[in-house]
């Protein structure tokens, strides 16, 4: 199903813009909506491992080109927790849109501590602001999950189930 990882990248591309919007009209400060940990949590429960591994280099791609950060690094903290994730979603049921949102922020939690280790490698100062920021980041990132959950539940019923799917059975 090219179409639907196609799709799941548009998606999560407009997802990224709404979520920067929201988060700079409510003034968070460094806490934010994280898209791209949600895309991946998608990604790992209705596509296959290859499409799921491409929609998550995207979705950290396009985050990377919207943020300013480092080029090269949410690329390769997206795919770091696309392994995560892959792993998780194989010991968790998750049918329910709770249940997407609780392990959208989990996978968040991770998504920040990998951050966090490979931002504090190369700058030596600014790195402690991305732990204090994990618990309303990964609480607004559960909340985000719960609001995309029923776009990408539209989406995955478009398109004919993949003998890999572990969502919605």
């Amino acid at each position: 199903m090219t179409a639907k990882l196609v799709l799941g990248v548009v998606v999560s591309l407009f997802a990224m813009a709404v979520a920067s919007v929201v988060v700079h009209v409510l003034g968070l400060g460094a806490a934010r909506i994280e898209v791209v940990a949600v895309v991946i949590v998608w990604a790992c429960l209705s596509l296959d491992t290859t499409r799921a591994a491409l929609c998550s280099f995207a979705a950290g791609y396009l985050f990377d080109l919207m943020s300013g950060s480092p080029t090269g690094l949410y690329p390769l903290v997206a795919m770091l927790t696309f392994a995560v994730c892959r792993v998780a979603v194989a010991m968790v049921d998750v049918s329910h849109p709770a249940g997407f949102a609780v392990l959208c922020g989990v996978i968040d939690c991770v998504h920040q501590l990998l951050a966090w280790g490979l931002i504090a490698l190369f700058v030596q100062a600014g790195a402690h602001s991305i732990l204090a920021a994990i618990p309303a980041t990964a609480s607004l990132t559960a909340l985000g999950g719960l609001a995309l959950y029923p776009i990408f539940h539209r989406l995955d019923l478009a398109f004919d189930r993949e003998e890999s799917s572990v969502i919605y059975r």
